[in-house]
């Protein structure tokens, strides 16, 4: 018989998370805050039960700390685009 560790679910929802805050503009802000919630989650239970998983979890928190803070500079860069095309149109 083959012994296998068990990944824990939470590290791997935590991970695809990430990726998708990557890739989805504006709901990706969302999807980061709950993987971020879901690594949370995942360490706790992993010491608990016993699973692995810890590099999964980490490569989540990796992708959804990166996703959040491109996420938010995206924001902030079209709210200064919309504010530079305002105001160039109020001047005339």
């Amino acid at each position: 018989m083959e012994n296998t560790e068990r990944i824990n679910s939470k590290a791997i929802i935590s991970l695809v998370l990430g990726a998708v805050t990557l890739v989805l503009p504006l709901l990706g802000i969302v999807t980061g805050i709950i993987g971020i919630i879901y690594y949370t989650k995942a360490k706790k239970e992993m010491v608990v039960t016993g699973e692995t998983g810890e590099g999964v979890s980490i490569g989540g928190l990796v992708l959804n700390i990166v996703g959040l803070v491109l996420q938010l500079l995206g924001l902030i860069f079209i709210f200064f685009i919309i504010g530079t095309i305002v105001m160039d149109v109020a001047i005339y």
